[in-house]
């Protein structure tokens, strides 16, 4: 597909024309998109859940890449969460939450919490199946929302201030 170069700007959007006479209308998408994300990422909570998704994104390409070069499933969880647990740290503390507070008093509040959240996701996931819930996903889901937002809270009132 190619375009003969001539282009009109309609509204805001840009037409080209073709030669096969059909018109491709392309959004000013690249800049709406960055205008957003900026706007976005002004806010902590956008960036708290950036942070969050990038970095069970890592833990998981971590896990994989292990276990493909031969690492046993708990040795490769072990060494994908504690890689995933600095840059995750160091991503809440710097980008998320900008504080300023120092490493001796932010890293064990942050470890602190990171148990406490694993410890309640296992009950959130406990108390879904207990209530008759057999979904994984539901379960997994309820697990992940229900601590992520504890998580969101004690970050932002302790760990990071």
């Amino acid at each position: 597909f190619s375009c003969n170069g001539r282009a009109d700007r309609i509204f805001g959007f840009f037409i080209f024309y073709c030669r096969d006479s059909h018109k491709i209308i392309l959004f000013r998408f690249m800049r709406l998109a960055t205008r957003l994300m900026i706007n976005a990422l002004r806010c902590q909570q956008i960036r708290f859940v950036f942070v969050g998704t990038s970095t069970a994104i890592l833990y998981f390409g971590c896990f994989i890449v292990l276990m493909k070069i031969g690492f046993t499933a708990v040795l490769a969880a072990l060494v994908a969460y504690i890689l995933s647990f600095f840059v995750g740290y160091t991503a809440q503390k710097q980008f998320a939450f900008q504080a300023t507070s120092r490493h001796g008093t932010s890293l064990p509040r942050y470890a602190s919490l990171q148990l406490l959240c694993a410890l309640i996701a296992m009950a959130s996931s406990g108390f879904s199946e207990m209530l008759g819930v057999d979904n994984v996903y539901t379960i997994g889901s309820v697990s992940t929302i229900v601590s992520a937002c504890i998580s969101y809270i004690i970050s932002s009132k302790w760990v990071f201030k």
